[in-house]
This record gives C-alpha cells, sequence and structure tokens, in this order.
C-alpha cells in the first residue's frame, strides 16, 4: 500500500458527493483519459499482478508511461503514490467535475504544487482570539 491522493467533491473524501455520468463522460473526453477494466503492474520479484476495477489511464506525463487513477463507485478518483506532475495535472483536471484533491495526510492540493497546498493544521487560518503556539509566551 502507497501514499494515496484523491480527487472527490464534498467536505469528505471517505463519504464523497456522487459526480453525475455525463460530469465524468466530459471529464474523460476532454483530459484525454482511457478507461479500462484491468491493469496490470509487474511487482519488484518480476511477478505480474493484474487487478480488475474500473480504472482510467492518462498518458499525458512527461515520462511517457500512463498513470493508473482508479474510480471509487463513480464518486471519486485516486492514485497511488503520484509524483508532483501528477498531482499538479489531477488538481487541474479535477476541476472540470467541481472536485478537490486530497491526500493521506489531509492535505489539500492545487495546480500550483508544490509551491502551495493546505496543509490541515499549519496552513488553516486560527479561529479568531486564538493564538499559534509557538506565538503563546509563559511568564
Amino acid at each position: 500500500m502507497g501514499y494515496e491522493v484523491v480527487a472527490f467533491r464534498g467536505t469528505d473524501r471517505w463519504e464523497p458527493q456522487a459526480i453525475a455520468p455525463e460530469a465524468w463522460d466530459e471529464f474523460v473526453r476532454a483530459e484525454g483519459l482511457r478507461s479500462v477494466d484491468r491493469v496490470s503492474i509487474t511487482a519488484p520479484s518480476g511477478e505480474v499482478i493484474t487487478m480488475a476495477g474500473q480504472f482510467l489511464l492518462w498518458s499525458g506525463h512527461s515520462f511517457g508511461k500512463p498513470v493508473t487513477l482508479t474510480i471509487r463507485d463513480g464518486r471519486a478518483l485516486s492514485v497511488t503514490n503520484p509524483d508532483d506532475e501528477t498531482i499538479r495535472w489531477l488538481a487541474r483536471a479535477a476541476q472540470r467535475f467541481g472536485a478537490r484533491v486530497q491526500g493521506d495526510e489531509g492535505e489539500f492540493y492545487d495546480e500550483t504544487w508544490p509551491g502551495r497546498s493546505e496543509s490541515p493544521p499549519y496552513n488553516r487560518p486560527l479561529q479568531p482570539g486564538r493564538r499559534s503556539w509557538f506565538g503563546r509566551r509563559s511568564h
């Protein structure tokens, strides 16, 4: 299992809002994605592992190999162990269906990654009247 980044609509990545089939179709078409129901990977041991499910392949990455996106119940997309280029693309592309992109540690990404992310609680505004922990002083 690796680090996962998820594109979803709503406020909770574990309970994403439904995405209309038309929006999925438009997203796939606009981004030039290919839909497949099986993907195969080669393990470090040389063994080929094939998985069945709903997947999209993005072929626009600069390294030339397709990046596999997993479709989660027609509600979200996930990618495992993405590099910066993949995160930037997904954050930009997810805007087509009103989604946002969040990593396993709760951080949100946008198309400027790695220049900026909203990583809770570090970049989240403080509640009114509260000071950050490093702003407090003991007397």
